[in-house]
């Protein structure tokens, strides 16, 4: 296999990879929104968790390479 069709596959591969990993980040996400109360979390709590779902995204975002 050439070197660029095996990077350019890697690539894509890659992509496929963080788009399933976003899905189910996703999907997650809406299932506890959805069920949050099952968890019988105080309200303080709940904020602080988004508040951290906050930086998280923040630093996924960030770019790493210098």
């Amino acid at each position: 296999m050439k070197e660029e069709v095996k990077e350019q596959l890697i690539k894509r591969l890659k992509s496929l990879l963080w788009r399933a990993g976003a899905m189910i980040v996703t999907g997650l996400v809406v299932w506890a929104s959805e069920n949050i109360a099952m968890f019988e979390l105080p309200p303080s709590i709940t904020v602080l968790l988004g508040l951290m779902l906050g930086e998280a995204t923040k630093y996924l975002n960030t770019n790493k390479s210098k």
